[in-house]
């Protein structure tokens, strides 16, 4: 079957796809590790309202389709944890 993806789609594709994948699968693994820095961290700070379940995923745009960047007015307290891991996700790369 991957071989007749290769012929259908080229290898050019087939190589931004398996990027697509490998980052899918990476971001399993940053979650996880950001869960364990908020737990651990005696540095972090507790964010008002944040009762919910956050998710991210860090794409690279190598291997995703341009789109046009838009503002988002977020909630403070979600707001608020996206710093949080802006944080984490800078100190760590």
């Amino acid at each position: 079957m991957v071989t007749r993806l290769k012929v259908t789609c080229g290898m050019q594709q087939m190589n931004q796809m398996q990027g697509m994948l490998s980052d899918y699968l990476a971001v399993k693994e940053e979650v996880k590790e950001f869960v364990a820095f908020v737990d651990k961290s005696p540095n972090v700070e507790l964010i008002p309202d944040s009762n919910f379940e956050f998710s991210i995923q860090c794409l690279k745009t190598a291997n995703w389709p341009a789109f046009k960047p838009i503002t988002l007015q977020m909630p403070r307290h979600i707001d608020e944890k996206f710093a949080q891991f802006n944080r984490f996700y800078a100190n760590k790369h």
